[in-house]
């Protein structure tokens, strides 16, 4: 039981309470009651139990009995964030679930929408820091939504094979950005189908209208005829790379002004 006395008690807030405990019949005890008392806590697997490592669930606890929450709520949160594939902190997810401005969670729709306007678009589809568009938005709450995990885990692949090629994360308006659009899309119609991945591509650049946009929204309309069912990767990469040296995706003239002209990509080189 020396993961009991040494990793799993020093890490509770009562700690000092076990401490106290003279024997270990009477630790035990104090640790069952603790367990029985807290059961939130327990619905986190201890990945590896020969280290001291404590979860972020048992490290980060923050009493929610404190707390009135409306079980009802609770039970919508936990199958929205199940839905998406997303996982946030106990305190993220009580600050959700006594916000002021929540709403009725027993409207699905509402409570969905108002959820993801407050989730970081990174936790959704794996971007950076911004927040899911209107569209994007609207588009979560359709049978579209299935796609969200390909999504996530495409973006990553094609952030990272552009940056292969092209250096750093691809760039934006020149090479890598055409190939990192195309790639992606690509990618996505592999794994979702054409029609979802082009409701995606579309719900991304909605409500811009420069020429920046409307070069990705091309390379996009390229990228999703190569997204053959069974295409690893790296094979759709090398297709990619043709049809972006062969001149057939655009670029823009001026990769700094999202207004300059839009061109082919026949200076444009995956090597």
């Amino acid at each position: 039981m020396a993961y009991l006395e040494d990793c799993i008690m020093p890490n509770q807030p009562a700690f000092n309470d076990f401490e106290a405990i003279g024997s270990y019949e009477e630790l035990v005890l104090a640790w069952a009651e603790f367990q029985y008392n807290n059961p939130e806590l327990f619905t986190t697997i201890i990945a590896d139990p020969t280290d001291c490592t404590p979860t972020s669930e048992l490290e980060e606890y923050t009493p929610e009995e404190e707390v009135i929450i409306d079980e009802e709520c609770r039970s919508a949160l936990l199958d929205f964030l199940a839905t998406y594939g997303i996982t946030l902190t106990k305190e993220e997810r009580l600050a959700l679930l006594t916000s002021l401005e929540i709403p009725d969670c027993r409207d699905q729709e509402a409570f969905d929408l108002w959820i993801l306007e407050n989730v970081p678009l990174s936790l959704t589809l794996g971007a950076d820091d911004e927040q899911l568009s209107p569209c994007e938005l609207a588009l979560l709450l359709t049978e579209h939504r299935s796609c969200v995990s390909s999504l996530r885990t495409n973006r990553t692949a094609a952030f990272s094979m552009a940056g292969e090629f092209f250096g750093g994360l691809g760039g934006a308006n020149g090479c890598g950005d055409a190939f990192r659009h195309a790639f992606f899309n690509a990618l996505n119609a592999r794994d979702c189908g054409i029609e979802t991945a082009r409701a995606w591509g579309a719900a991304h650049e909605c409500g811009a209208t420069n020429n920046a946009s409307s070069m990705d929204l091309y390379n996009n309309e390229i990228g999703y005829y190569f997204g053959i069912e069974g295409a690893s990767n790296d094979e759709i990469a090398v297709n990619i790379c043709e049809v972006l040296s062969g001149g057939y995706l655009h670029v823009l003239s001026d990769v700094s002004d999202p207004d300059s002209e839009i061109i082919d990509s026949d200076g444009c080189s995956c090597d």
